[in-house]
């Protein structure tokens, strides 16, 4: 299982060198160690995105959530259990939605270290700013599984989906690309 700390370091790693190959090298160490069911995290949240899309924070809501959530002494906060608590979030509506927010989003700040917080309120916000955006993930995938970063480029660009391909890459290795085809009425990206 990895724990949002070793992709809050691996985003302090990237936003730390200026070097393409370097965030490569860096990214693809990373998405080496994701368990299957953790590919879809890891590579939206390393380009900056969640997977739920747009979770219905505001500003003061996170504001309280940081200001009612001291930081966790050691990293146990998981991928998985973030991303269900980011679920969560997502999911909210009606009466009674923003202090349910503010609750989940506590949970949520509450499990995480300092260094996690800040990785996470960074991604919630859309601040992550470490220089790796989809097409050195895409190198890194290449790294990662040994594909060719071309194969990895026109499958992600056939498919839309980098997290789709990433899974199918990173658990099947190489071959798995070849699914990815063009199909009538499918946009690509």
């Amino acid at each position: 299982m990895m724990r949002v700390a070793e992709l809050a370091e691996t985003s302090r790693a990237l936003a730390a060198t200026r070097s393409r190959l370097a965030k490569v090298a860096i990214l693809a160490e990373c998405l080496r160690r994701l368990e299957r069911d953790e590919i879809a995290i890891g590579v939206n949240w390393l380009i900056g995105s969640l997977r739920q899309g747009r979770i219905g924070v505001a500003g003061a809501t996170l504001r309280n959530a940081m200001n009612e959530s001291p930081a966790a002494e050691a990293a146990t906060l998981g991928l998985r259990e973030a991303d269900a608590l980011f679920s969560a979030l997502a999911s909210v509506a009606g009466t009674g939605s923003a202090a349910e927010r503010r609750r989940v989003l506590s949970t949520l700040l509450g499990r995480a270290t300092a260094a996690e917080q800040d990785f996470l309120i960074r991604l919630i916000v859309g601040e992550l700013r470490q220089g790796a955006l989809e097409g050195v993930m895409v190198d890194a995938l290449a790294r990662a599984s040994g594909a060719a970063a071309s194969d990895v480029r026109r499958a992600v660009m056939v498919a839309g989906d980098l997290a789709a391909v990433a899974e199918a890459l990173l658990t099947e290795g190489p071959p798995a690309l070849r699914r990815f085809r063009l199909r009538v009425m499918q946009p690509l990206q």
